[in-house]
């Protein structure tokens, strides 16, 4: 482009018409541009598609790191270089087909028939902790002994947050519990406010009914219902019972 410009320069000083013809050159380089970026892109796809067609050699399990692929990044979490803890992983692959919508306008979103089957844990933004679920295809197991010290780190916190959660539940019907430190996930009760138990169920005998895979909330547990004070008036919610520790004087 310099020379191209450069060249008119000249052309327009010596009074030649050689300036004009040299015009084409700007549209030429353009048009070479985009190829290379096709083939790069082509190449790109190649690769992704490889990738995506490639199981991992042994099966994800519960307390796994894992990362994505190159190229098949495709949600805002987990952050690109930033390992996710596997915290959940399904038999069978829910296939999801955006219910909220019609069928014919499902099938065109990047989302029609996703085969979600691993939950990731992920660092939220108030410093705890939400579960994704994912195709597992799009990840790979890493080790994170070989990343930088500050990612260890933060994995480290991440790992401490889960253990916290799937720590035995120290409560029963009739007590009062409080949200456990960095593990509140939804409005009520507030921080610090404590709710009675008034339903304790087995682990997995309720579960969300959202039904959007990249919602917080997916296949969450609903086990434990609180009877608590919102507004003006008592009343009862379900909630996962793992982010609530008995309330102590």
């Amino acid at each position: 482009l310099v020379h191209w410009f450069v060249g008119r320069q000249e052309n327009r000083e010596e009074g030649h018409t050689r300036g004009c013809k040299d015009t084409h050159t700007f549209p030429s380089v353009i048009s070479r541009s985009r190829i290379v970026m096709n083939e790069e892109k082509a190449k790109n796809v190649e690769e992704a598609t490889q990738h995506l067609l490639t199981p991992p050699e042994v099966p994800f399990k519960v307390g796994q790191w894992v990362s994505w692929k190159p190229h098949l990044k495709c949600t805002i979490l987990p952050k690109a270089g930033r390992p996710a803890l596997v915290v959940d992983v399904l038999s069978e692959p829910v296939l999801w087909t955006e219910p909220d919508k019609p069928v014919h306008k499902a099938e065109i979103t990047n989302n029609f028939r996703v085969p979600v089957d691993i939950g990731l844990a992920v660092k939220s933004s108030n410093s705890g902790f939400v579960v994704y679920y994912f195709d597992s295809r799009r990840f790979e197991a890493v080790d994170i002994s070989k990343l930088s010290t500050h990612i260890q780190g933060k994995c480290g916190l991440l790992h401490g947050l889960v253990d916290l959660y799937n720590a035995p539940l120290d409560f029963e019907v009739g007590d009062l519990v409080v949200w456990k430190d960095h593990l509140k996930n939804a409005t009520v009760p507030e921080e610090g406010h404590v709710a009675g138990v008034v339903e304790l169920h087995p682990k997995g005998t309720i579960t969300s009914t959202k039904d959007n895979i990249y919602m917080t909330g997916f296949r969450e547990s609903r086990d434990l219902a609180l009877l608590l004070w919102p507004g003006q008036d008592l009343e009862v919610f379900h909630l996962d019972p793992h982010r609530f520790r008995k309330h102590s004087e």
